[in-house]
């Protein structure tokens, strides 16, 4: 791959795929609702995955002096296992990141700045499709459920990017905004393979049979509900589980024995 793993330019959003995208979506927003059938729509929109590139004006919206460097830039915590570790072969496949070591002290900051840029460059987006879903009456009758796959280690834990069983990394945004249920932030634990069911089970069809997810409609209702006890996540050779209160996670070799 080529290119700045950053770039600042004062061009408009749909200069960038997500821009374009946030248009396509809008008009077919505009087509579905001159039909009389319920529709299902699926948008997703790249940023903030890298390279971390955004409009100007978003990159504007940070002061680069308030950013810091997480406490593990440089190491790993006393005692944590080397297991999690990987080359950051991702992000050293943009140009100006170097192919050993860390990025510097100030690229560091200037990626993290980046990000930051890139994701209010999403949400900008995002609001766009939400500002026409209300125009076109749509927004008393229409589920919205916004996620993202997965978190990122920004230097936290000496690590660049996703594939790791780190917290920040398993942690991602969900928010589901559906007709009739009021506005709460729920504290629970919860998986993404719970989308589906919860879907299925605010539109009143059948739930599918054989699914690992469960509906997440009673947690609508109730905030102090719970549905889960615990989420198991997985990277090849670890698995990590997740309770209301910690995490615990697990490396095995070949035959299935604990090594860290």
């Amino acid at each position: 791959v080529v290119g700045p793993a950053y770039e600042r330019l004062d061009v408009a959003d749909n200069a960038y795929p997500d821009g374009k995208l946030a248009e396509k979506v809008i008009d077919d927003l505009m087509r579905l609702s001159q039909g009389p059938e319920p529709f299902l729509m699926v948008a997703g929109f790249r940023k903030p995955h890298l390279p971390f590139n955004a409009p100007e004006k978003y990159w504007s919206l940070y002061d680069p002096a308030a950013f810091e460097l997480p406490s593990t830039f440089y190491s790993m915590p006393t005692g944590a296992p080397y297991h999690p570790l990987h080359k950051l072969v991702e992000i050293r496949s943009y140009a100006g990141i170097p192919q050993q070591g860390l990025p510097n002290e100030s690229q560091a900051l200037n990626l993290i700045h980046a990000y930051y840029a890139a994701v209010s460059y999403a949400d900008a987006q995002v609001g766009k499709v939400l500002t026409a879903l209300s125009a076109l009456g749509l927004e008393d009758d229409t589920i919205v459920v916004l996620l993202g796959d997965n978190g990122m280690n920004l230097g936290d834990h000496t690590l660049w990017g996703k594939n790791a069983l780190f917290d920040i990394t398993l942690k991602t945004p969900l928010l589901i905004r559906a007709p009739g249920y009021k506005s709460a932030r729920i504290g629970s634990i919860v998986s993404l393979l719970d989308i589906f069911p919860t879907l299925t089970d605010l539109v009143g069809l059948p739930e599918p049979e054989a699914l690992d997810g469960l509906s997440l409609a009673p947690l609508l209702s109730n905030s102090t509900d719970a549905v889960r006890t615990a989420v198991i996540s997985r990277w090849f050779d670890s698995a990590t589980v997740r309770t209301q209160r910690y995490r615990y996670t697990d490396w095995r070799d070949e035959s299935g024995n604990i090594v860290a």
